[in-house]
C-alpha cells in the first residue's frame, strides 16, 4: 500500500494535477493539512463503521482532502456530514455503509462501501432534488471499481476515471 500512497502524493503535489479539474484554476488548489487518529476515531463513531485503511492512511499521511479524482476528496468532516444527511433522508434509501468521498461536479459523486472487503467504489448520480433543491431524493448508483486502492492508484497513474465512468 505504501507504493499507492507514494504515487498519490506525487500526483497531488503538482498544482496542475492535484485533482482532475485543477488545470488553470485560480487560486491554485491546495492539499488540506493531515489529520490525526483522534479525528478518524471520532468520525468512525459518528458513522458507526470503520474507514478503509487506505483512506485513513491518505488522510493522515497526505492530507484531509482537496486532491484526487474529480474535484478531489472531500475533507473527512464533509464526508461524515454528507453521509449523515443522506442516511437520515428517508426518501433517498442510502446504503448504510456507503461513504460519499468526492464530487465530480454537478450531480455526480463517488462513494466507498466501507463494509465491503476491498472498499468497493460506487458512482452516484443525483436524479432529483427536493422541492427547494437542498437535498437529493432520488439517486442512481452503479459500481465504479472493485476497490478503493485500484480507484486511487488508477488516478495517481493518470487514468481518466471520468471517461471510464461515462463510457
Amino acid at each position: 500500500m505504501s507504493n499507492t500512497i507514494t504515487a498519490i502524493k506525487w500526483r497531488a503535489q503538482n498544482p496542475n494535477t492535484i485533482h482532475d479539474m485543477a488545470m488553470g484554476l485560480s487560486p491554485t488548489p491546495t492539499i488540506n493539512p493531515c489529520i490525526g487518529e483522534d479525528e478518524i476515531v471520532e468520525a468512525e463513531k459518528a458513522l458507526c463503521f470503520k474507514l478503509p485503511q487506505l483512506l485513513k492512511d491518505i488522510l493522515m499521511q497526505i492530507g484531509n482532502g482537496g486532491f484526487g479524482p474529480g474535484y478531489g476528496l472531500y475533507q473527512l468532516q464533509t464526508m461524515v456530514h454528507i453521509y449523515l444527511e443522506y442516511i437520515n433522508n428517508n426518501r433517498m434509501n442510502w446504503k448504510k455503509s456507503l461513504l460519499p468521498t468526492l464530487t465530480w461536479g454537478c450531480r455526480y459523486e463517488s462513494s466507498i462501501d466501507c463494509l465491503s472487503e476491498e472498499g468497493q467504489v460506487y458512482f452516484t448520480e443525483i436524479i432529483e432534488y427536493n422541492e427547494n433543491n437542498s437535498s437529493p431524493i432520488q439517486i442512481e448508483t452503479k459500481t465504479q471499481t472493485q476497490s478503493f486502492e485500484k480507484f486511487m492508484k488508477d488516478w495517481a497513474y493518470g487514468v481518466n476515471l471520468w471517461d471510464e465512468i461515462m463510457g
